[in-house]
């Protein structure tokens, strides 16, 4: 640590704002820090506590305090940086925490990974085991290109986890100090990533303590979001290499902006609010079935919309008798097909005995972060065999896992379609591979409800319900697939995995013995 000998290589700035009960664990934790060539700057925002003090006396020589009124942790933040000196800056607020490695493993990938602007990690709850990890093999995973799914909210970033070159923050110009902004760090990052790459590590540094996080005030995180969207729609068009019409992607974003605000308000109990939110997220995609299910609830009312779900899931007679499906020929080749796929499957079991075969499939280098615990949990198991191929014309396979670092057992699509595989794992609905012969199929979510929502595709009910399991981060995603009725309440195939418990693959808390297809 440092605070006036040479330029430390990292510096660490933290806002706080009455933060006097829990800035003293926060500093401890930098403290606490492998990697020791770092600077502190302490931002007290107009805080009537006794934060100041408490910084003075836990960090006394070390700690760069700076005092100014209360301004909002925008303007904090970019007093923060404008008072270090470090090439790289990592954020923390006052009311989480860093694990000890944070520093050592991000500073390894920036000098692994010269092309990276940002980086950011998983996070941790309090009280999780935390595994020890090895700062070479973490260095390897290389950043890539998401302000597509960043400006989507596809994917999300967690400030407390982030470390980023100075020159891009300045280029960027810095955190947006207006008050109505709200989500002023999802902002910044969207404008780095609009010019530079971003890498991440799918291992916990930092640990989000219960309450923390995005404020509780709705309605003002979603004034600030519609205020963002509108800000970065001149550079999306440029930047975002996914859509090839501008409109419908911006369309598309300002449904999924209205259906999420729209879901808030009907759960708060505010239905008027809640219906014209859906009818503008209607007025930009009119055939999205969600929208217009959401609007009916909305109007309905709660158990209306309860009656409508439980009508749709209890199906006790799903294929009603018709012509053409119950014919003598359709039955007969429906029962030729299952003997022939029963003996495909005793032959592959002949074939490999007790190993298991699975298949993933990725859309993008992202795809396989998601994977990548389990993977690496078990593939020395010698009773799994793993196959990768790639779906969408984004990415051809050889180069996608090149990026990952898997050369073997890599396969096009069109050979996997053939393939005999115990289990299919995939993390995008969107792109999915059709197998011809008989497997189960898993699906791991990637993104986490709750910044700012994820809303269940129920465009995609047919591709959704082909799936034997349904692999859910949290409950909230869970439940909003549930009032979708793209599940039935308590269905064998939604599983509440978390990524918590597949971390637990990773450091080992998981009785691998107790695994099972």
């Amino acid at each position: 640590m440092t605070l006036a000998a040479g330029r430390p290589l990292v510096s660490v700035v933290i806002p706080a704002y009455n933060a006097a009960a829990m800035i003293g664990d926060a500093l401890r934790s930098v403290f606490a820090q492998t990697f020791t060539d770092f600077e502190v700057v302490v931002v007290d925002d107009g805080s009537t506590d006794d934060t100041a003090r408490v910084v003075e006396a836990l960090g006394a020589g070390v700690v760069r305090l700076i005092r100014q009124a209360n301004r909002g942790p925008a303007a904090a933040r970019n007093a923060g940086i404008a008072a270090s000196t470090a090439p790289l800056i990592a954020f923390l607020d006052a009311d989480d925490e860093w694990l000890p490695g944070k520093l050592e493993l991000q500073t390894a990938y920036f000098a692994a990974h010269p092309e990276a602007a940002l980086l950011h990690t998983a996070t941790a709850r309090a009280g999780d085991r935390q595994p020890e990890h090895e700062a070479s093999r973490l260095a390897g995973e290389p950043p890539a290109s998401v302000f597509c799914d960043l400006f989507h909210t596809d994917y999300d970033i967690n400030t407390l986890t982030v470390m980023v070159r100075r020159e891009a923050v300045e280029e960027a110009g810095g955190f947006d100090e207006r008050r109505e902004v709200h989500v002023e760090d999802w902002d910044l990052w969207l404008r780095i990533a609009a010019r530079h790459k971003v890498g991440y590590l799918p291992v916990p540094t930092a640990v989000r303590r219960p309450g923390g996080g995005m404020s509780g005030d709705v309605e003002k995180t979603f004034r600030g979001q519609a205020a963002v969207i509108r800000k970065i729609e001149p550079i999306c068009a440029q930047a975002c290499s996914r859509h090839q019409a501008f409109d419908a992607c911006l369309r598309r974003r300002w449904y999924r902006f209205y259906w999420e605000l729209g879901y808030a308000r009907r759960r708060a109990g505010r239905r008027p609010a809640a219906a014209w939110a859906f009818l503008q997220a209607i007025a930009r995609q009119p055939l999205a079935a969600g929208g217009w299910t959401q609007l009916a609830a909305s109007v309905t009312g709660r158990r209306v919309a309860q009656a409508v779900r439980d009508v749709r899931t209890a199906s006790p007679n799903p294929e009603p008798p018709s012509l053409l499906n119950h014919t003598i020929y359709r039955r007969t080749r429906r029962l030729i097909s299952n003997h022939v796929h029963s003996a495909d499957t005793l032959l592959h079991r002949a074939r490999l005995g007790e190993r298991r075969r699975i298949l993933f499939e990725a859309a993008s280098p992202m795809s396989f972060v998601i994977f990548r615990p389990v993977y690496e949990r078990l593939r020395r198991d010698p009773r799994f065999e793993f196959w990768f191929t790639a779906t969408g014309s984004a990415w051809e396979p050889t180069r996608l896992y090149e990026v990952v670092g898997i050369s073997e057992r890599v396969v096009a699509p069109a050979r996997a379609a053939w393939m005999k595989v115990d289990a299919c794992v995939n993390t995008d609905f969107w792109d999915t591979t059709w197998l011809h012969r008989r497997t189960r199929r898993i699906h791991m979510f990637h993104g986490v409800a709750g910044k700012y929502g994820l809303d269940a595709p129920v465009d995609l009910a047919p591709t959704v319900r082909s799936f034997d399991r349904l692999l859910f981060p949290n409950e909230d995603r869970l439940r909003r697939y549930t009032e979708a009725a793209l599940v039935a309440d308590g269905s064998p195939a939604a599983v509440l995995a978390g990524y918590p418990k597949v971390d637990s693959l990773v450091d080992g808390t998981l009785d691998g013995a107790a695994v099972r297809l």
